[in-house]
């Protein structure tokens, strides 16, 4: 499972994708794709697998295309509280 790619929460673009780096009892660490940014421990419920095959030519399960009062999820759109 570690190097495994999944979408975690991010709290200004809801979702980024990475890459699993460490597997511990309560959480997992993952290194996002994006060097800029920190590795992050999130809990494994909070863990959303990602397509493995970058050359794959179709979305990937989480795509994230904001809409007015919604954001796209793994689940699909989600209405925002508050709107």
């Amino acid at each position: 499972m570690e190097e495994q790619k999944v979408w975690v929460p991010h709290p200004s673009d809801g979702y980024q994708l990475g890459q699993i780096a460490d597997l511990a009892e309560d959480g997992a660490t993952v290194q996002p794709l994006d060097p800029k940014r920190p590795a992050v421990t999130v809990p494994y419920d909070r863990l959303y697998p990602a397509e493995q095959d970058d050359n794959k030519d179709v979305d990937d399960n989480c795509e994230y295309r904001p809409t007015e009062g919604e954001w796209e999820g793994p689940a699909g759109p989600v209405k925002l509280l508050g709107e």
